[in-house]
């Protein structure tokens, strides 16, 4: 019951702030719209969706929200109330694209694979075997963090095969040493997007690239798009240092803000959420656990993930027109030739895809003939994988969903617009870095925002730089790609950052609330000690290091060790 006036509640604060937001828009005055830069209310639907996150906590309902909202928006003000029939269908039909888009079809098939894949190696035994084996170094909080840390470094290939087996495979570890889910999600999420960002094979690296060739030929610069991608890469302040904070932060032992108080809470009290914690995923992975009849050896969980990510590289390789190359004399071991074949793939989802087809395959021949599971406790461990699908991947399409209102209202557009015209050079890189942020943590996704403010803020910071591809283009390219990771390391609404709370069963809004901090510090020592002192000319290795020291310097001024109960009395400065 309690359950049900809670929704009638949310419901009726949804309506009303719906309704508010048509009749302010129906009274703005809608000229002729050349730039189509939008007007103020391309804002209001994925801002009403996180603003309903937040008081209700009710994601779904919310992004759906979000998403009739924006159809609403897009129809009603221009064309008056006449036409609220087709502003009514038009948010559903948002939703009908995203599910029939081949592309985010492949997206959800790889998701669905994954988890199916994840619950059938938990039934073989394989990830039981895993941890076993861990356990020897995972020893105590410290050692279990650093070890989660490092695997993300060691699966570069894709943010959500990053986030779907580190975090999954890691729990049982971390939840045996009491370290919060708070912390394994931002472990999760923080070794995810940034490291596949960086990567110079993996499944972000096309569409960098060619967004970076169509710049290059715009604005007549004698440069690939990979040679770009090279050149920026030194200036990627935000993500390298996030990684920098992740590993400082561990060997330190240091924690701040909400995430200390939740690591507090797991050490001393063992509670890995809050009394009031959702977890995303349903806790299937948790309960679920080898059948009787398994033998447990860690090869039934390292053949499938090694396979799917060893044909991943295969397929980059062979549809990247790898052979041909190597056949001109290019070395397959060659840093050059693994740029040109990852610049000629056109699809990256048709090969993760494939590679999460395999994946789910391999599982399932290795628990069938190599673990002795039965037959029926496969066939059971599918479905719980299906089952456990559901929900992240409606929460996916609804996202994408609210992404294509905000495109049809040019969100991104606006907020450039509204940036302002007179600009100091030095300053752009650190203002478009921001402004990049605000757009991916409005949309929830960087390839969005990468895609909606590269063309416009590229050109304009081409001009700044005297016309010519100097120093300052290269700063504010990398300032675009990382703020737009950044915006979608804080944003509810990302999928990456949902995806971390569903494969570290975690509540999704505490997830939040407990990165953001971490985040927003990175975020503004990237601003301070990288993009403006690299735009006035300081050498990118000389910012990295002041970087690095004021991560070092604030983590010793500000946080604090975790007390533990076989030692309540411990310094905590």
């Amino acid at each position: 019951m309690l359950g049900h006036n809670n929704l009638k509640k949310s419901s009726v604060i949804a309506f009303l702030a719906v309704l508010l937001l048509l009749t302010m828009a129906m009274f703005t005055p809608h000229g002729s719209i050349t730039a189509k830069s939008g007007y103020w209310y391309s804002l209001a639907p994925p801002l009403l969706a996180i603003a309903l996150v937040m008081l209700t906590q009710r994601l779904i309902f919310s992004l759906l929200v979000g998403v009739l909202a924006g159809g609403l928006l897009v129809v009603l003000p221009e064309q008056g109330i006449t036409a609220i029939g087709s502003g009514v269908i038009t948010g559903p039909l948002y939703i009908l694209q995203s599910v029939s888009n081949p592309s985010n079809l492949r997206i959800l098939f790889f998701i669905t694979c994954m988890l199916m894949m994840i619950s059938v190696i938990v039934t073989s035994g394989g990830f039981q075997a895993i941890v076993r084996w861990l356990k020897q170094y995972a020893t105590d909080p410290y050692s279990s963090k650093l070890i989660t840390a490092l695997m993300g470094l060691v699966i570069f290939i894709d943010d959500y095969a990053n986030t779907l087996i580190i975090g999954n495979a890691m729990r049982p570890v971390t939840d045996q040493q009491k370290i919060s889910r708070e912390k394994l999600a931002f472990l999760v999420d923080s070794t995810s997007a940034p490291i596949a960002g960086l990567a110079f094979i993996s499944s972000w690296i096309g569409y960098e690239v060619g967004l970076f060739s169509e710049l290059s030929k715009s604005l007549a610069i004698n440069k690939n798009g990979y040679a770009i991608f090279l050149d920026a890469l030194g200036y990627r302040f935000y993500c390298i240092l996030l990684i920098i904070f992740v590993f400082t932060h561990i060997l330190l032992k240091r924690d701040f803000g909400p995430m200390l108080k939740a690591e507090q809470r797991a050490r001393l009290t063992g509670a890995l959420e809050d009394k009031n914690a959702r977890p995303l995923q349903a806790a299937v992975f948790i309960s679920q656990k080898a059948a009787p009849e398994a033998r447990e050896k860690a090869i039934t969980a390292i053949v499938p993930i090694s396979g799917l990510v060893a044909c991943l590289i295969s397929l980059l390789f062979v549809t990247g027109n790898g052979p041909a190359l190597v056949g001109q004399g290019h070395s397959v071991f060659s840093l050059n030739t693994w740029q040109i074949i990852v610049t000629a793939i056109p699809n990256t989802t048709i090969l993760l895809a494939c590679s999460g087809l395999l994946g789910l395959v391999l599982a399932c021949c290795f628990a069938r003939f190599y673990s002795k599971v039965s037959s029926k406790s496969i066939g059971k461990a599918l479905l719980a994988g299906v089952k456990t699908s559901l929900l992240p991947l409606s929460i996916l399409i609804l996202a994408w969903s609210l992404k294509q209102s905000v495109d049809a209202l040019h969100t991104g557009q606006y907020i450039i617009s509204v940036a302002g015209d007179s600009i100091t050079p030095q300053f752009f890189p650190a203002i478009i870095f921001a402004i990049a942020c605000v757009t991916a943590f409005t949309i929830g996704t960087s390839f969005g925002t990468m895609g909606i403010i590269l063309p416009v803020a590229i050109p304009l910071a081409y001009q700044l730089d005297g016309s010519t591809y100097g120093l300052l283009t290269i700063i504010s390219m990398a300032a675009v790609l990382d703020g737009a990771i950044f915006g979608d390391h804080c944003s509810p609404l990302s999928d990456t950052t949902i995806m971390s709370s569903v494969s570290t069963s975690c509540d999704h809004i505490h997830h939040v609330k407990t990165q953001a901090p971490y985040a927003i510090t990175v975020g503004m020592i990237a601003i301070v000690c990288g993009y403006l002192p690299a735009a006035a000319g300081l050498s990118n290795l000389w910012c990295l290091l002041l970087g690095a020291t004021a991560i070092m310097t604030t983590l010793l001024i500000i946080g604090r060790q975790i007390q533990t109960p076989a030692s309540p009395n411990q310094a905590t400065t």
